[in-house]
């Protein structure tokens, strides 16, 4: 057991130095610094422009335009770009796909034509298979589309129980598919993005050519990896290479280690993080979600399905599913449970159990919490039928943060706040949930670099760009929460004018021009109720001092929680209801203001 963790943390060690060398080689490598680029900000290696074209893999283009546009190689086609995380994801639109699924249109029945290669994945998650056929071929399948004049579409409930003999004359397509299960799974429209989710992967031996030697990624002979151009390799890339090397042989031949199989890892040292929790086995969770129904789904993320399920004794539980076990979804498998077994606290969801080391998959069990998120009430499909009252809105935000300052002061970092990961109880008593990309924060650092995790629209600026998480990296996701709280609208949305797709800039834009009233939703009370504006008003300045660029400008969650929980205050309400609009706007107009205008909105409840 010392053998594998000694072996683990070497191949950790030499991974972290590697990365880190890349970080110190990026800034060395002449003509390729990041550029600006409209409304995704500041971007570099993977992606570039057509200025310069050897400093990345994917050409971004129409950088002076509100909306962007990206190109995976010479021969594929443009496609509208409206998010983008350097090392994990970027959401893009498909024109076709976009006008076909809007439209119900059969012609959306093709697959997209993404590019592979030998040195990049692009991988459209989460996505759903369907099987195109003629009119008269028939398959077993749970689901029958029968609409379109010339086939019919079959599909099952969920991705692992997909048909074993499929007809020659039978087509297999896979197409974006929504996060949030469908409340009519029989139409297979309600299942389908019009926008792709895509989750990028640049292979090692890509990011070694680019930042270490210096030259180009290419498909070179027979498909294989090139790196054209390249410089002579030094010493210390040498050194890393051969220890990854060597290591990764040990490793595989001694433990026989594979990443798709969980069952790899050392038994007692997947035993070991259970911390106590209670262990359910993997065929009592099937049989609670229904063999993972698709009708019990309660979330789609990055990383796995949330169940609905019902255990043999009655009890309502929530159900996470991995989709992969690869060694990636381990290691957040194993951080979800170490975070929340230390944690106690009224508005974190609570951890029931998971499957043992045994188990053929990875499951997590939570408790049940049965208002759905956050996102749900704002702007689901049932938004505008019950939506959430004023005092609801700020009971939620003063409760969130409440849990990040919980979180921050116990050395934690969420890295993935977002009104998606707030769950509400019956009571609408806040949950914060997803602790998967969590980070542990030493107490005595000032940051902690690391690769950008996190959900496009609430991202740090900084945490993005310069790979810099700190817990100012939370406040600037609550800052999001905060607009969104006021608005009712969702962080990232294609379908609002361009200068209004990314909410957070949206918002900054609003506040900064006076017009805040155009921003806020009207169910609010906004012009109508005086104790209400000024609430707004003071939240709508708290969010604006979150979503600072510069992360020194931001407060911290303790302060941020003090704000919220003063503005709520009767004497609060009563006077700072009518002059706040004014002093804010003068205060967007002139910088120097801003911290005074902060400690204003806090005295007048500090007092």
């Amino acid at each position: 057991m010392d053998s594998f963790r000694v072996l683990f943390s070497v191949v950790v060690m030499c991974s972290h130095f590697r990365f880190l060398k890349s970080l110190e080689e990026e800034a060395k490598r002449p003509g390729c610094a990041p550029f600006f680029c409209g409304a995704l900000g500041n971007i570099g290696f993977p992606f570039t422009n057509s200025t310069h074209p050897d400093c990345g893999l994917f050409i971004v283009g129409d950088c002076e335009r509100p909306t962007q546009k990206i190109k995976f190689n010479k021969a594929t086609e443009w496609y509208h770009i409206y998010s983008i995380s350097q090392s994990d994801s970027l959401t893009i639109i498909d024109q076709h796909l976009n006008k076909t699924v809007h439209n119900h249109s059969c012609t959306a029945f093709s697959n997209l034509s993404l590019p592979s290669s030998s040195f990049f994945t692009l991988k459209i998650t989460p996505s759903i298979t369907l099987f195109k056929c003629p009119s008269g071929v028939t398959l077993q399948s749970d689901f029958k589309y029968t609409n379109c004049p010339d086939f019919n579409i079959y599909y099952n409930r969920t991705q692992d129980s997909l048909p074993k003999d499929v007809p020659e004359n039978c087509s297999i397509i896979q197409l974006p598919r929504k996060f949030t299960p469908a409340v009519n799974t029989e139409d297979v429209f309600s299942l389908l993005r019009d926008s792709i989710y895509v989750n990028v992967e640049v292979s090692d031996d890509c990011t070694n050519c680019y930042y270490q030697q210096k030259g180009r990624c290419e498909d070179g002979v027979n498909g294989a990896f090139h790196c054209a151009g390249a410089a002579k390799g030094s010493g210390i890339t040498a050194l890393i290479l051969m220890c990854i090397l060597t290591f990764f042989i040990w490793f595989y031949h001694k433990a026989k280690l594979q990443s798709s199989n969980i069952s790899a890892l050392d038994a007692s040292e997947l035993q070991s993080i259970n911390y106590g929790l209670p262990i359910f086995s993997y065929k009592e969770l099937e049989k609670a979600t229904n063999h993972f129904d698709l009708n019990k789904e309660l979330g789609d993320g990055g990383f796995g399905t949330v169940y609905h399920g019902i255990l043999q004794d009655g009890r309502e539980v929530a159900v996470k599913r991995l989709y992969e076990n690869t060694f990636k979804r381990v290691k957040i498998f194993m951080n979800e449970i170490e975070i929340l077994t230390r944690l106690r606290h009224k508005n974190l969801v609570t951890l029931y159990g998971c499957t043992s080391h045994l188990s053929r998959e990875l499951l997590l069990l939570y408790e049940y919490v049965p208002n759905g998120t956050v996102a749900y009430h704002l702007y689901g499909k049932h938004a505008r039928v019950n939506p959430l009252s004023w005092s609801t809105r700020m009971t939620i935000a003063i409760e969130t943060a409440s849990a990040l300052a919980y979180l921050h002061a116990s050395d934690i970092i969420h890295r993935d706040v977002k009104t998606a990961n707030i769950l509400l109880d019956k009571n609408y008593t806040v949950k914060v949930a997803d602790f998967g990309l969590s980070r542990l924060f030493p107490s005595d650092a000032t940051h902690i670099t690391t690769a950008p995790q996190g959900t496009p629209g609430y991202l740090d600026p900084e945490y993005h760009f310069f790979y810099k998480l700190t817990g100012k990296s939370d406040v600037y996701s609550f800052g999001v929460v905060l607009i969104e709280l006021i608005s009712s609208m969702p962080p990232i949305d294609m379908k609002r004018q361009n200068n209004q797709i990314n909410l957070a800039n949206f918002a900054i834009s609003q506040i900064q021009s006076g017009s805040l009233s155009e921003l806020v939703d009207p169910a609010l009370g906004y012009t109508s109720d005086r104790a209400i504006r000024g609430m707004i008003n003071c939240v709508a300045e708290l969010s604006f001092r979150c979503l600072q660029q510069n992360s020194e400008m931001r407060p911290n969650m303790e302060e941020v929680l003090a704000v919220l929980q003063g503005s709520a205050s009767e004497k609060y309400e009563t006077q700072y209801a009518e002059d706040v609009t004014e002093e804010v706007m003068t205060a967007r107009k002139h910088p120097s203001l801003e911290q005074l205008m902060l400690k204003s909105c806090s005295e007048h409840h500090l007092n």
